[in-house]
């Protein structure tokens, strides 16, 4: 049987995997082949679905920047509070649980900070159409 050449959906499907999966730099990269496969043809598709692709794999390297800075600030606290310079293969397990912690507070202050935009803009839209005078 034939083998068909990958399109820019095969490539957008892909990264939306490695996305789930928190994969985020096999993402943005996944994202890029599928804006560099995107077809040219003008007919073929509205180019705003490639300029998506590239915002989404730009989206994924600020994940993936984020996950690294949270991966060495794990390894520091482990081996502050170890006392060594270089953690052990053992303490080397210690620190995915400590950037899961990490993860996990930076993720709690994301949701945080967007639900007090969100009341905050609520609030403005509530007082907009009030006359307090």
């Amino acid at each position: 049987m034939p083998k068909t050449k990958a399109t820019d959906l095969d490539y957008a499907c892909e990264a939306q995997a490695a996305e789930r999966a928190a994969a985020w730099s096999q993402a943005a990269a996944l994202w890029r082949v599928a804006a560099e496969r995107f077809p040219k043809h003008p007919c073929a598709r509205k180019a705003a679905d490639r300029d998506q692709y590239l915002a989404n794999a730009r989206v994924c390297d600020r994940r993936a920047d984020a996950e690294r800075a949270l991966q060495k600030i794990a390894a520091d606290i482990l081996c502050i509070s170890l006392g060594r310079e270089v953690p052990t293969d053992r303490a080397k397990l210690r620190i995915g649980s400590v950037r899961l912690a990490l993860r996990a507070a930076y993720e709690a202050g994301r949701q945080a900070e967007r639900a007090a935009d969100k009341e905050a803009h609520d609030d403005s839209e509530c007082d907009a159409g009030l006359d307090l005078h």
